[in-house]
């Protein structure tokens, strides 16, 4: 929601920037992707500055759906197996 806002500067791109990320929806924001994200930011949103988020909580949420989603550990990420891809396509062509 906020690329291509417009502004006169840096300075105030980024203060429309950050207001926009503060008043889009969290729902919004979160349309069409596990609930664990908006129940994550829904936390991050309502985390008093000075506190320490509670990461054992939120490893386990994510990992949690990792699993249910049916993900495996392997460590062939995503990025990874693009730019893979991509070169077997150029070599390919």
């Amino acid at each position: 929601p906020w690329q291509g806002l417009r502004a006169a500067n840096k300075k105030i791109k980024y203060e429309k920037i950050a207001e926009k990320k503060a008043t889009v929806p969290i729902e919004q924001l979160c349309k069409g992707v596990p609930e664990e994200f908006m129940t994550y930011l829904k936390y991050a949103r309502a985390l008093p500055f000075d506190e320490q988020p509670d990461y054992t909580y939120l490893r386990k949420m994510f990992r949690d759906l990792f699993a249910r989603e049916g993900f495996q550990y392997d460590l062939a990420f995503d990025w990874v197996a693009l730019r893979e891809q991509a070169a077997q396509d150029e070599q390919a062509s």
